[in-house]
Order: C-alpha cells, then sequence, then structure tokens
C-alpha cells in the first residue's frame, strides 16, 4: 500500500511539474476558435515581407509513364520515390488580406493589386492562405468536423491535439485548374498549447485533385507564433511549406519566411489598385509627359550593386548606370546620358543543378532616371548579345554547350553556366538592352 501511495505521489508531482491538470478540450478548442475569429477580424490592418524558398524535384532513374497518383501516394508513405532536386528559386512579397482574401504584391512596391500570386509571379507552383487563409477557413468555419485526439508532448511542452476535416461543400480552398477554379476538401490536425491555449501547428492535406489541375495533392504545414504588432499580439506562421505533387511526378516544396510585420492605420500608407505597373508614383506621373524613347536604341547598363544569389530574390529592386550616352542616329542629340540610372526589379532568380548548372536572373527595368527625375522605360534584354557571353564563358569549359542552356525560361535572362552553389554578379556587370515600344493601353 505505501509503495502504491508513493507511485501515485509521484505520478501527483509530475502533473503539477509539467502544467496545469487536464481541461476540457472542448473548452481549449472553444477558446482558441473565439480568439482566432476575432484576430482574423483585424488582419487587414497587418502587412509583411514573405521570402519564398522553391525546390524542384524529380524522380530519379524513372522510364516510361509517369505513375499513377495512387502509386505515387504509396511510394511516398513507405520512402520508396527517389526524388532528385533540380532547380530552386526564391520570391520576396508584401502580403496583406483585403476583402476576406489575400493578396500580394512585389516587396516594397506600396501597392496592392487584383491580380492573383500567380498572375504577379509568373511561372513556378504558388499558394496563399498561410499569412491567414487557413485560420479563418478551419476555425470559423461552422461546417468543419473535429476530434480530439488526446494530448502530447512536443519540444518539451504539452499540447492538445486535434483532426479537422472540411468536406468539399464547406471549403473554401480552392485549386486553379487549366480553365476554371476546383473546390477542395483536405483535412488535418493541429496542436494547441496547453498553457498558453495558442495555435502552434496545423497541417492539412487536400483530397486527391482533379486532372485538370496536373496536381495529385497538396499538404501545408505552418507552425505558428505569436509576435507583438502595434499595440496588439497577432498569430502569424513561423513558417510555412506547401508542397505540391504532380501528375508528371514532379514535386515541389515552397517554404515561406515572414518579416518585417507592420500596421497600417489609413489608406495613405498602402493602396488596393487595379493599377499593376511597378513604378513609384512620381514615374506615374512622369508617364504623361515623358516622351517615349525611339524603339531599337541600345543601352549597356551595368549594375550599381552586387546580387548574390544566395539571398537575392524576385521581387527585390535594382539599378544599372548607362554607361554611354544614347544618341539619335539623325540628329546626333543626347537621348540618355551617361549615367542615367534605370530602375526595376529582378523578376527571377533561378538555381538550375544536374545538367545543366546555371544561374538564371530575370530583370525588369521600367523607369529611367535623369539628374532626379524619372521617366517610364520600356526595354528588353538584348539576348543576342547574352548568349555571345554566354558563349564566351562556355568556350573556356570542356563538355558544356550554348544549346544546353537555351530555351522558354533563359530567353531575356542574365544566364550564368557556372558549377558552384551560389554565384554573385559583381557590381559593374554590363549587359546591353534594347527599347521596344510601350504596351498598348488597357481597353
Amino acid at each position: 500500500m505505501k509503495r502504491l501511495s508513493m507511485v501515485a505521489l509521484i505520478a501527483a508531482c509530475s502533473l503539477r511539474l509539467h502544467g496545469q491538470p487536464a481541461r476540457d478540450p472542448d473548452e481549449v478548442l472553444a477558446q482558441v476558435r473565439a480568439k482566432l475569429r476575432a484576430m482574423a477580424q483585424r488582419m487587414p490592418r497587418y502587412t509583411c515581407v514573405q521570402t519564398v524558398e522553391r525546390k524542384y524535384y524529380k524522380l530519379g532513374e524513372h522510364k516510361g509513364s509517369p505513375p499513377s497518383c495512387d502509386q505515387i501516394a504509396g511510394d511516398r508513405k513507405t520512402g520508396r520515390s527517389k526524388l532528385q532536386l533540380y532547380a530552386t528559386d526564391r520570391l520576396r512579397l508584401d502580403v496583406a488580406v483585403a476583402g476576406g482574401r489575400e493578396i500580394v504584391s512585389w516587396v516594397g512596391a506600396g501597392k496592392f493589386d487584383s491580380r492573383r500570386v500567380d498572375e504577379i509571379v509568373g511561372e513556378g507552383p504558388t499558394g496563399t492562405g498561410a499569412f491567414g487563409g487557413h485560420l479563418v477557413d478551419v476555425f470559423a468555419n461552422p461546417g468543419v468536423h473535429f476530434q480530439y485526439l488526446g494530448e502530447k508532448t512536443v519540444n518539451g511542452n504539452g499540447v492538445l491535439e486535434y483532426r479537422f476535416t472540411v468536406p468539399q461543400n464547406a471549403s473554401n480552398y480552392r485549386i486553379h485548374g487549366a480553365e476554371e477554379w476546383h473546390l477542395t476538401a483536405y483535412d488535418g490536425t493541429f496542436q494547441i498549447n496547453g498553457q498558453s491555449s495558442d495555435l502552434v501547428r496545423l497541417d492539412l492535406r487536400t483530397d486527391e485533385l482533379p486532372p485538370d489541375t496536373s496536381m495529385c495533392e497538396s499538404s501545408t504545414k505552418l507552425d505558428y507564433q505569436t509576435i507583438r504588432i502595434g499595440d496588439s499580439d497577432f498569430l502569424l506562421p513561423r513558417q510555412s511549406e506547401l508542397e505540391i505533387v504532380g501528375r508528371d511526378a514532379l514535386e515541389t516544396t515552397n517554404v515561406t519566411t515572414f518579416s518585417s510585420c507592420r500596421e497600417y492605420h489609413t489608406e495613405s500608407t498602402i493602396h488596393f489598385d487595379e493599377d499593376v505597373s511597378a513604378g513609384s508614383a512620381e514615374v506615374a506621373a512622369a508617364a504623361a509627359v515623358a516622351k517615349p524613347l525611339p524603339v531599337g536604341l541600345s543601352l549597356s547598363l551595368a549594375l550599381t550593386a552586387r546580387i548574390d544569389t544566395a539571398t537575392a530574390a524576385a521581387g527585390d529592386a535594382v539599378s544599372a548606370r548607362v554607361t554611354h550616352a544614347v544618341k539619335d542616329a539623325k540628329s546626333k542629340a543626347t537621348l540618355i546620358p551617361a549615367g542615367a540610372i534605370a530602375r526595376g526589379r529582378i523578376a527571377r532568380m533561378r538555381h538550375r543543378v544536374g545538367g545543366p548548372e546555371d544561374f538564371i536572373i530575370m530583370i525588369s527595368f521600367d523607369s529611367l532616371e535623369v539628374n532626379g527625375t524619372a521617366a517610364p522605360l520600356f526595354v528588353k534584354l538584348d539576348s543576342v548579345d547574352q548568349l555571345e557571353r554566354v558563349r564566351a564563358i562556355l568556350a573556356t569549359r570542356r563538355g558544356m554547350r550554348p544549346a544546353a542552356i537555351q530555351g522558354p525560361e533563359t530567353w531575356g535572362a542574365l544566364i550564368f553556366p557556372v558549377q558552384v552553389s551560389h554565384y554573385v554578379v559583381p557590381a559593374g556587370y554590363e549587359s546591353t538592352w534594347r527599347t521596344v515600344a510601350p504596351p498598348a493601353p488597357k481597353p
């Protein structure tokens, strides 16, 4: 009897050491849902910078037709999938919530527009929901079914774990197919800190997706943290990981981190616009009076700062100096003086590994600054000149041919065929650009 009493005493002490007495899991869930619903109402007041690291995988040593989605899922569960990394890239965007949905822009653009994230970013897998959409759809959705799974210890903290199921008729999880959007059912688990009642992790996975999406399934893992923004606390992901399994047996992983979160108070600091130009307000004003440059002018532009592929991302601002004055062919008048500054953004920052290995950097210049006055600039990279630069590099290396690096993803891009884990494009790097006609006005 004394031995049993001692065991009971030790167990009681253990409970007091590791946390509070057991709480009603239904009550905890109700509190968390109420807290998150209240937080969702404040979400439109916040914006953050999100950096997305994307990795692209293919099946190694695979021949024949791609396996079925069922076979892919089975191979992933048993660990039979042998994936090979073949490319990486990086994006940097501003993200906010408006009209109940997440909206993005290139970082520092100062305004958001109505386009989807894939329309802004271009190629590659994209997704939204990590900033707040998933929280709303899971915890503020009356059609979601919950099941308490029990308590466990994670990183030394006691957590309550739950399972949830979102049927298709209650889901707001949309996947874009070839021509239309599809609502999909999904399910997953989440963990709540047993002492603070804060959400600490959310995992979700879609059902098998329709064939016209070209995907088998999508899954997301989110680790949450409470941070102070302004005068209140806000729940944001510390990190979000989106995995997409394609029907072509290709897989992608998007790891998103959030930084520079801030609160805005008036519409004077953030604008939601249909105008999708990347220029500043000064550039837009100059557009009304600036005389377009003749088409076909050749500009030599030298980067004013280096581009480090280990940290640079699509969306980052970039500038270059005009190295030689550009003159009118007939009058010989100077149209663009040497020293003028072209400003724009990195549009793609991609590293291809395997065969071939290179860094692909696309830049989009949109304004020209002369003596402090900016005007719109419409130029495209001289791809013939760029290819000749690549040929010169490859001429010194055996086993590499220019044909290996050509393709749609390299058109109009700076290409650096180097077999290293990261590369730094030095300040002063020159490239040749040609003026083009301004785009036709929107109807």
